[in-house]
């Protein structure tokens, strides 16, 4: 029977983490881009740049 209480124990952590994971990734971060920093929005943001100063 504790045995059963302890597995049933981790199991919440283990679920509970994930659902915070999960949770704390979907959360749109306003201090980030909405793109998170990939290279093509640099590579728009620098030839924007380029052009417009032409």
């Amino acid at each position: 029977m504790m045995q059963e209480i302890i597995t049933y124990g981790i199991i919440a952590v283990a679920l509970a983490y994930t659902v915070y994971s999960i949770a704390i990734s979907l959360k749109p971060n306003s201090k980030k881009s909405a793109c998170g920093g990939c290279t093509g929005c640099d590579f728009k943001k620098n030839q924007n740049c380029h052009l417009s100063a032409k």
